[in-house]
């Protein structure tokens, strides 16, 4: 994200923030930076995995004999991928995530990208660490029973790994590292992608995501082209690279990967929600009069068509397919304005309206089926706890006006085409 965009959001909350939502309280130290606990600095191993990991109640070799009696139909591999992403943070509570995938199969999806954190202490660290446990990373056997579940119920998969910081300085995020010698951190990262590209591989998994915003490292061209170079040895499904919506014309290395990956949060508007304000509707339906601070559907469609002028002029010069890698609206009032942002003060009031909104928009922006130019789009995100209503404020779409008209979206048959 630009740094113009960050306003004054300390990266730390940001954190702290994605890892809430969890029907249990966090064990102590399991926060890192928040509560003091280790930080994962992994000796001077480039990748260090906790050997003190926590061990899983949950039975996989049992879970997974299951699905081989109960496969599902492949799915399908010409199609764009249409689906919903996860947050790998909490399978402690596995069983949880399975639910969620069931949930969102039967609502018309026909793909599933999974999350997973992997850590370093701050923007100028050099180790990035996969310490296993509550609140950090899943095992290698959570992800791939996940995966495999998805499998099973006909979904295409998606894997993307994310580097989070224990201890931000400031408002660092992962689009601004900058460790003092980048050797030790690239061989640090490229062990820890290498890590999941061989789970990937493991999981028979449809599109691996060898990075997520990493905005800095993004000239460092060789080093990207090496890295891509040896996740092939490892992995032979499709790659991507997800970059931000405002930085997708900095890297030069997407003619070595299958698709241009975007996170798509653009602002759909100009206009700032004074703090505090919401649109004042609960009844589920988008009002045809709309509240002072909304876009009207004409303004939201003519942003909607600058952006695809953008995106799909840039496939065809690069002659390869956009996938919007993530997309979504926190149920907050200036979703639309900075829908990148789900930070909030403790009495701010949720507000499904704009979220419902734009979830309008793009459905309006991009009827099925998608063109050529897109590999698909991944909605941000499916949240395995909270079950969503007038109090959740984040990006989950359930018990609120978003759910119906992203339904509607994906359960409308695309149209027969007309016989020649």
């Amino acid at each position: 994200m630009r740094a113009s965009k960050i306003i004054g959001i300390a990266a730390a909350s940001l954190y702290l923030l994605s890892l809430i939502g969890a029907t249990f309280a966090p064990t102590p130290g399991s926060f890192g930076g928040h509560s003091g606990g280790q930080s994962g600095g992994g000796g001077n191993s480039p990748l260090a995995i906790a050997a003190t990991a926590m061990p899983s109640q949950f039975d996989h070799n049992r879970f997974l004999g299951s699905l081989q009696k109960n496969k599902s139909n492949t799915p399908s591999t010409t199609t764009p991928l249409v689906g919903f992403s996860i947050n790998l943070h909490h399978t402690e509570h596995l069983p949880k995530y399975i639910a969620a995938i069931d949930q969102m199969a039967k609502l018309g999806i026909n793909s599933l990208q999974i999350l997973t954190p992997a850590f370093q202490k701050h923007g100028g660290s050099e180790i990035i660490t996969l310490p296993v446990g509550p609140g950090r990373c899943p095992s290698a056997a959570d992800i791939l029973t996940l995966l495999r579940h998805a499998k099973s119920k006909g979904l295409r998969t998606a894997l993307m790994p994310t580097v989070l910081f224990t201890h931000p300085r400031g408002n660092e995020w992962r689009g601004k590292i900058s460790p003092p010698r980048w050797n030790p951190w690239w061989q640090s990262y490229e062990k820890t992608i290498l890590h999941f590209a061989k789970i990937a591989q493991q999981a028979n998994v449809d599109l691996f995501c060898i990075g997520s915003e990493l905005l800095s490292t993004e000239q460092q061209t060789s080093r990207w082209q090496n890295l891509i170079t040896q996740v092939r040895q490892q992995f032979h499904g499709q790659l991507v690279y997800s970059t931000n919506w405002d930085h997708f014309h900095v890297p030069k290395f997407w003619n070595q990967l299958d698709h241009i990956g975007i996170s798509g949060y653009w602002d759909m508007t100009t206009h700032t929600p004074a703090p505090g304000s919401t649109s004042g509707g609960d009844s589920g339906v988008i009002p045809v009069n709309n509240e002072k601070h909304l876009p009207t559907d004409k303004q939201l469609d003519a942003r909607w068509r600058e952006i695809q002028d953008q995106i799909l002029a840039f496939a065809k010069h690069l002659q390869k397919p956009i996938l919007l890698t993530e997309l979504g609206y926190p149920t907050l009032s200036w979703a639309l304005k900075s829908p990148w942002n789900y930070v909030h003060d403790a009495d701010q009031k949720p507000d499904p309206l704009p979220q419902a909104k734009g979830y309008d928009a793009f459905c309006r922006a991009w009827p099925r089926p998608l063109p050529s130019d897109m590999a698909g789009v991944f909605f941000y995100a499916w949240d395995p706890y909270h079950q969503g209503g007038p109090s959740d404020t984040g990006y989950g779409i359930r018990g609120k006006p978003a759910m119906k008209i992203l339904q509607h979206w994906l359960q409308t048959p695309p149209p027969t085409p007309a016989l020649p």
